[in-house]
């Protein structure tokens, strides 16, 4: 089996976190996070047609809640070429989701993101995420929680609100 080579990057000069773009962001968000967790523990047993349907809406409440926020990762001089992007609440430190495209794996980007918006919550905060991600014990290392059950919470609030 072939190596796959790593590219070399200076987090501070070859990537720019800067505020979503909806309408041109949201599709690459939606299709990232959908086929990313398709394969998780979560959702590998689940039927395709519930899987895509119940997500998507999942994202939607996510996405729409007002204290929700999302940064995007991008080449500074195509700030439409995304590498990654963090979904999290402004007020709590919790991260809906964190993804990173997969030739950019590895290099610090996600832990650059999380690191980014802890500032947020002040530095010995525990950030909790909602989402598993398949690297869990490298990220607990840095201080995450995993609760899924803040999503359910937060859309219930949401429609309370409705």
């Amino acid at each position: 089996m072939g190596k796959r080579f790593k590219v070399k990057i200076d987090i501070d000069n070859d990537v720019l976190v800067r505020p979503v773009k909806p309408e041109e962001d949201l599709l690459f968000i939606f299709n990232s996070w959908l086929k990313s967790y398709r394969c998780s523990d979560f959702a590998m047993h689940i039927d395709n047609e519930d899987y895509y349907k119940n997500h998507h809406r999942l994202i939607t409440s996510i996405i729409r809640q007002p204290n929700n926020s999302i940064s995007i990762m991008c080449d500074p001089e195509d700030t439409s070429h995304i590498l990654g992007y963090i979904i999290y609440n402004t007020k709590e430190p919790i991260v809906y989701y964190t993804y990173v495209k997969h030739g950019f794996r590895g290099l610090g980007l996600g832990r650059y993101l999380l690191e980014g918006i802890r500032k947020n919550y002040g530095k010995d905060a525990v950030v909790t995420c909602t989402h598993k991600p398949k690297n869990w014990r490298k990220i607990k290392k840095i201080g995450l929680d995993y609760n899924p059950y803040l999503i359910k919470e937060r859309e219930n609030d949401s429609n309370k609100e409705s």
